[in-house]
């Protein structure tokens, strides 16, 4: 009886871990930035000038039994004539 209860105790530990384990791997992790790109035609190679590009960020939450996803941000620009 006695090493059966200390069997549970150890089972139960190792569930605790790897469910502490699992939630710290699974936490947001924040994007670093400033982002930058180019645009450019796929066929000559030249910078597009005028093309908008529009960035959405969501917040994201792991729960259950489905994850949560809220707004944060937008951000829109519009390309030089650099690209």
């Amino acid at each position: 009886m006695r090493s059966l209860r200390k069997r549970y105790w150890i089972i139960g530990l190792v569930v605790l871990a790897l469910a502490a384990t699992t939630a710290w791997l699974m936490r947001p992790v924040p994007l670093s930035g400033p982002w930058r790109a180019h645009i450019v035609d796929a066929e000559t190679g030249q910078p597009l000038e005028g093309v908008i590009v529009l960035a959405l960020w969501d917040k994201r939450s792991f729960g259950w039994p489905h994850p949560d996803r809220n707004y944060h941000d937008i951000d829109e620009v519009v390309s030089d004539k650099d690209g």
